[in-house]
C-alpha cells in the first residue's frame, strides 16, 4: 500500500482526534468521577435509545467504551455529536494538556500539517475565552516542530449569531494581545447541526469578516459544514444551502455530500422541512427560474408561487413531509449537475470526509458514495479523517478506504494530495481568494 510523507490532512476536529484508548485513560485518570457524566449519559440515551456503560466500574471497560463510541454504521447526527460529547465531558477545555493529548495523536498518524477545529464552549465567559484562545495559541505553538505543523480554526456557534459575533470578537481582540495565537490560527469555520441553521442568515458576518480580511496582514480563512445531513431537509434544499454558502465568500465548503449523492438513491426516504425551508427553496426557484430552466430543470412556475402563497400563511414550523416525484429526482440531478459547474468554474474546493460522509448521509451501498461523482466531476478537493478517534479511522485508512471501497485511481488520490497542498493556509495569509459575491 502506498503510503505518501508529508500528510496535509484540513479538516479535523481536535476533540474528534481522542481515541477509545485515550477516552478510557482519562476516565481512569479521573478515578471513574466524569463532571459531566448525567450530561453525556441523557444526550446518549436520548439519541441512541439506550443508556451508556460506565466504563470505569466495568469488567471490560475500555472494550465496551469502543463498542459504544466508534462508529462504523450509517448513524444520525445527534447519534455521532452524543459520542463525541463523550470527549467534552472529559476533557476540559482550559487544560493544555488536553491539546497536546489531542495533537500528538493526529502527529502519531503521519500527519506533517494538520488543520484543527476547535470550539469555544458557549457557557464561557470572556475572560475564559480569550484565555483559552491564548491557551490554545501557546501550545499550538509549542507543539510545532520540524516535522509537524498543526494550525488552528475556530469553530463558531451557528445556532446564535450573537454568540457567533461575540466569539469573533474575543477571536480578533486575543490576536493582538496573542502572538501565539496570531500565528497559529488560520481560519474560522461553522459546524454542529447544519440543517438548522440556513447560511444566508449570516451574511452580515461574512461581510464583515471579507472587509477585516481586506485590511489584515493574516487574513482567515472560512469553512463551513453544508450538505452533509438530510434528515431535517430534501436534498434538493441541500443543494441549494451549497451554492448560497460559496456566495458568502466561504474558501472550503465542508462535506457538500448533496452534491455527490445519486438522487433516486434518498427516494425511498421522504423529505422532511418545515414550511419555511420548503418556502426558501421555492423563492430560490422563481428568483433563478432562468438559469435553472436552463440547466435543464423544468417546473411551473405558476405552481410554484401557488404553493408559496399557501405555505407563507403557514406557521414556519409547520411539517411539510412528502415523498420525492420523478420530476422532483430528475430536477435534483440537474441541480446538482448546475451547481457543481459553476462551483468549478469558481475553482471552490469542497473537503471530503469519505467515511464519515458514509455514515453520516444516509445512503446505503457504497456504490452511492458522493465522492465518487464529485471526484469524476474535476471539482477541487481534499479528503481527510474528519473525527477520526470517533470512525476509527486515519487519513492513510481513508485513502485506502477511497482505493479499495470506492475504487478510486492512484491518479485520482495524488490529484486530493496535490489540492490539500495548494490550500496550506500559510500560502494564503494576506490574500482574500474569494468575495462576497
Amino acid at each position: 500500500m502506498y503510503i505518501p510523507s508529508g500528510i496535509a490532512e484540513l479538516h479535523l476536529h481536535l476533540y474528534g482526534c481522542f481515541t477509545p484508548e485515550d477516552l478510557y485513560q482519562r476516565g481512569c485518570e479521573l478515578r471513574g468521577e466524569i463532571p459531566r457524566w448525567d450530561w453525556f449519559q441523557q444526550e446518549y440515551t436520548a439519541a441512541c435509545g439506550k443508556s451508556p456503560t460506565h466504563y470505569w466500574t466495568h469488567p471490560q471497560g475500555q472494550k465496551k467504551l469502543a463498542e459504544e463510541i466508534l462508529l462504523h454504521a450509517p448513524a444520525s447526527f445527534a447519534q455521532f455529536q452524543s459520542r463525541f460529547n463523550l470527549s467534552i465531558a472529559l476533557f476540559p477545555a482550559l487544560d493544555p494538556s488536553t491539546t497536546r493529548i489531542a495533537l500528538r495523536r493526529a502527529e502519531s498518524q503521519g500527519i506533517a500539517y494538520g488543520e484543527f477545529r476547535m470550539v469555544i464552549p458557549p457557557h464561557f465567559t470572556e475572560p475564559q475565552g480569550k484565555e483559552l484562545l491564548t491557551l490554545l495559541g501557546e501550545t499550538f505553538l509549542a507543539c510545532t516542530h520540524a516535522t509537524f505543523t498543526p494550525k488552528l480554526l475556530i469553530s463558531l456557534p451557528g445556532f446564535s449569531l450573537s454568540l457567533t459575533e461575540r466569539h469573533y470578537r474575543w477571536i480578533q481582540e486575543t490576536r493582538i494581545t496573542s502572538p501565539a495565537l496570531n500565528q497559529v490560527l488560520v481560519g474560522l469555520d461553522f459546524c454542529g447541526d447544519e440543517e438548522s441553521q440556513p447560511p444566508l442568515e449570516k451574511e452580515a458576518f461574512f461581510r464583515q469578516l471579507h472587509e477585516d480580511n481586506h485590511a489584515s496582514s493574516r487574513s482567515l480563512l472560512a469553512c463551513y459544514h453544508v450538505g452533509e445531513c438530510f434528515s431535517q431537509i430534501g436534498m434538493d434544499n441541500s443543494i441549494r444551502r451549497i451554492w448560497q454558502t460559496h456566495s458568502l465568500g466561504v474558501h472550503r465548503l465542508s462535506h457538500a455530500s448533496a452534491l455527490g449523492i445519486p438522487p433516486a438513491a434518498m427516494a425511498h426516504l421522504p423529505i422532511q422541512e418545515t414550511a419555511t425551508e420548503r418556502s426558501q427553496h421555492l423563492r430560490f426557484l422563481l428568483e433563478e427560474y432562468e438559469w435553472l430552466h436552463g440547466a435543464g430543470m423544468e417546473y411551473d412556475l405558476d405552481a410554484a408561487q401557488k404553493e408559496l402563497h399557501v405555505l407563507e400563511a403557514q406557521s414556519h414550523r409547520t411539517p411539510n413531509i412528502h415523498l420525492p416525484s420523478v420530476q422532483e429526482l430528475e430536477n435534483t440531478q440537474c441541480l446538482q449537475q448546475a451547481i457543481l459547474r459553476k462551483l468549478r468554474e469558481a475553482e471552490a474546493c469542497i473537503e471530503s470526509c469519505p467515511r464519515s460522509n458514509f455514515i453520516l448521509s444516509g445512503i446505503e451501498n457504497l456504490t452511492d458514495h458522493p465522492l465518487r461523482e464529485l471526484a469524476k466531476s474535476g471539482i477541487r478537493l481534499v479528503i481527510a479523517s474528519d473525527d477520526p478517534g470517533i470512525f476509527d479511522t486515519s487519513y492513510i485508512e481513508e485513502e485506502a478506504f477511497c482505493r479499495n471501497e470506492l475504487g478510486l485511481s492512484e491518479d485520482t488520490l495524488q490529484r486530493f494530495r496535490e489540492e490539500a497542498q495548494h490550500q496550506r493556509i500559510p500560502t494564503c495569509n494576506g490574500v482574500t481568494s474569494v468575495k462576497l459575491k
